[in-house]
């Protein structure tokens, strides 16, 4: 217990000293794809890579010759120009380029575009003082916006930070009352509570320190909280339980503790195993966010594991029958400590399990066969929140300059006068000339390359935008260019290359991921077809998962009634992040219900009876733990950030799935109907019979597991 005491000071400290400043916003590749190498090319060797806010200064009445018009403008010239060069490079107007570009159609409206200090990934943190530079300059009658990559991230940051500390607090309040039902007391409670705050201070201490030497996103932190609460709770759930079906039993409070303690260790061990060995695959895959968010999960199941083996039993030992005290159950338990409703579900299912099982094996087919509506890229400006000022800024830049859009960039990696490029750029900016979706390219030479940057006239996250990357990839640049190095960047060719990425990882981290689930699950249930079956159940629930998902966000089922944005993508990475926190979080409860039907099975009980007796014991517990996760998930999903609404409501929708149809009924079901069959093992004996009590009857008792394999 004082290891426990001292390593959560220690992490926690050094988690508060080190990770306000190693958390990264910055999504982005690791493996150098053709947009980041044209990005890295243009940095070196025309402009070093910043970012570029525009300032949008309108009025309803004035123009931009007008005197007080102008004054306004170079008033916040001037504001910028002082917060000096290590925030503002420059920020020019167009009373000093006269160029018409800078001017709307109907001489209303005028840009500014700022060019920031420092790197892209720093500049959101100078967006407050453009705001402020805005506000001091504005006058009445005149309007000043602010859009750009910098300013939206601020923004949204923001937002989602204030939304997450109010909606947040009240979702995990409503998580603890009912944790608290759940567990039967106030004193029962306070072991979910100190073995989170043990766990996710000790995984974010380490999170802290590997950040010092790899990138690690900020949503790491939240997945840390998050996956933290919901392996404690699972765990301590669980124990508690046992350790009351022990003590109903007859054991002494040191035995019971022992026991349960070590039931709960053991189906940690076993679960920690397939958690860690199945995400750890997912560190193949060049995207600092799932390496992030994978990277913590791991280290935050490893660390309940050791905390479910060391600190989850000394808790129960000091706490002893003192668990009960201060009940908050909604009924008086039965007294064998079991759950009498999740029992009689059990019971029911085992008795007609063709029909349960087809029953839901149609309902979560026919959530699975919309996984393949899903779509994955970048969201759109369209689903920021309506009233943000980036979305308001975005509208007017839309209305006033439509001709201000991205730009394809061709990035030759070579000089305009070596053989071939000269020949090659013409040919090259004659073809974007022909294609309606590209606009006059423009020609930049700069130290052995050439840039060739072509207007695209579409939403540069939509579809058609990144068919057109590609057909400039695939047919106009091979085409003008033999044997020179040509990338083509801009934004939507890394939005391009995130979405290839992920669409190309993720079959492979699934099977690796499931691989590792089946060969743990067979030693620890001594059957290869037990893990088949969650094997299965763990596809199902994620295709679930993720169509209903692309059903909400791309289809807008329900999205109104939810007040979700809708739009043409989900996030890239949502499929794969969502993928690694169900996976963890339902073959942790898929393995601990599991491994008790087999320690009842392995004592010679009928083998449905197991299933019922299994139910009965731990069931109830484990689909409490995966419900009260569900307030906090729906606390994430109302953040005004469309990111983190599709990451919560997936996972949310995973555990509900995981936790009412697969854990209730599914596997009841399968196992039922299979009887002996489902403990299969080549080369294993089974049990030759059942124990029996005096009337003849299986017995249902919870007798104590053997630890050891027989």
């Amino acid at each position: 217990m004082l290891v426990w005491v001292a390593a959560l000071i220690v992490c926690g400290a050094v988690a508060a000293v080190l990770l306000p400043n190693s958390l990264s916003q910055d999504i982005h590749l690791t493996d150098q794809p053709a947009s980041a190498q044209a990005a890295t090319l243009m940095a070196q060797r025309l402009q070093p890579a910043s970012d570029t806010e525009l300032f949008i200064v309108t009025s309803n009445s004035r123009t931009v010759d007008d005197p007080a018009f102008r004054s306004v403008v170079e008033r916040l010239q001037s504001n910028l120009q002082h917060l000096g060069p290590k925030v503002v490079v420059a920020a020019v107007t167009f009373y000093q380029t006269k160029d018409p570009a800078f001017v709307s159609a109907n001489q209303r409206a005028t840009i500014i575009p700022t060019v920031l200090a420092g790197s892209v990934a720093n500049a959101p943190k100078k967006v407050p003082a453009l705001r402020k530079a805005a506000l001091q300059a504005s006058a009445s009658g005149f309007s000043v916006y602010l859009t750009g990559g910098a300013s939206v991230a601020e923004e949204l940051s923001r937002l989602t930070q204030n939304n997450l500390a109010t909606g947040g607090s009240i979702g995990f309040l409503v998580a603890l009352v009912l944790l608290a039902v759940a567990m039967g007391s106030l004193t029962a409670l306070s072991l979910p509570i100190g073995v989170t705050f043990a766990v996710s201070a000790v995984a974010l201490g380490l999170v802290a320190v590997v950040s010092q030497v790899a990138t690690f996103m900020a949503l790491a932190a939240l997945a840390v909280f998050v996956l933290g609460l919901a392996v404690a709770i699972t765990q301590s759930t669980f124990v508690v339980s046992r350790y009351r079906q022990e003590r109903a039993r007859g054991l002494s409070q040191r035995e019971a503790a022992r026991v349960a303690g070590a039931a709960g260790g053991r189906m940690a061990r076993y679960s920690g195993a397939a958690v860690c060995l199945g995400l750890a695959p997912m560190m193949i895959v060049p995207a600092n966010v799932v390496r992030s968010v994978a990277g913590a999960i791991i280290f935050v199941v490893a660390v309940a594991t050791i905390a479910a083996v060391t600190l989850v039993p000394a808790i129960l030992a000091l706490l002893g029958d003192r668990v009960d005290h201060l009940p908050a159950r909604l009924a008086a338990p039965p007294a064998d400590g079991g759950n009498r409703f999740v029992g009689g579900i059990g019971r029911s299912v085992v008795a007609a399990p063709v029909v349960f099982l087809v029953i839901g094996l149609v309902v979560l087919g026919a959530g699975a066969s919309q996984w393949g509506q899903l779509h994955v890229g970048t969201p759109s400006a369209a689903t920021l929140p309506a009233s943000s000022e980036s979305a308001h800024a975005i509208g007017v830049l839309a209305v006033n300059f439509p001709t201000f859009v991205p730009s394809v960039d061709v990035v030759v990696d070579a000089a305009a006068t070596d053989a071939g490029v000269s020949a090659g750029t013409k040919a090259l900016v004659a073809r974007l000339g022909q294609d309606k979706m590209l606009g006059p390219a423009a020609i930049t030479n700069g130290k052995g390359i050439v840039l060739i940057a072509a207007p695209l006239f579409a939403d540069p996250t939509s579809d058609a935008a990144m068919a057109e990357v590609e057909r400039v990839r695939a047919d106009y640049v091979p085409a003008a260019f033999k044997g020179v190095p040509v990338f083509v960047g801009g934004a939507t060719a890394g939005y391009k290359d995130q979405a290839d990425t992920a669409n190309r990882y993720f079959p492979l981290v699934i099977a690796l991921a499931l691989l590792a689930l089946f060969v743990v699950a067979s030693f620890a249930l001594r059957s290869i077809v037990l893990p088949l079956l969650a094997v299965v159940f763990n596809l199902l629930t994620t295709g679930t998962a993720l169509g209903i998902t692309a059903l909400v966000f791309q289809h807008g089922d329900g999205a109104g009634v939810l007040q979700f944005p809708v739009g043409e993508h989900v996030f890239t990475w949502v499929p794969m992040l969502v993928y690694s926190a169900v996976f963890a979080l339902s073959a942790i409860s898929f393995l601990m219900l599991a491994m008790r039907m087999e320690e009842r099975y392995r004592q010679g009980v009928d083998p449905r009876e197991a299933v019922v007796s299994a139910m009965r014991s731990a069931g109830g517990a484990l689909t409490a733990a995966s419900i009260i996760l569900v307030p906090v998930l729906v606390a994430i999903a109302l953040a005004p950030n469309v990111v983190l609404q599709q990451g919560a409501f997936a996972t949310a929708v995973g555990l509900l799935v995981d936790a009412l149809i697969v854990r209730l009924f599914l596997v009841p079901a399968a196992t039922g109907l299979l009887g002996k069959s489902a403990w299969y093992l080549p080369g294993a004996s089974v049990p030759e019979g059942t124990r029996t009590s005096a009337g003849g009857r299986p017995r249902t008792d919870f007798s104590v597991a053997p630890l050891t394999r027989s």
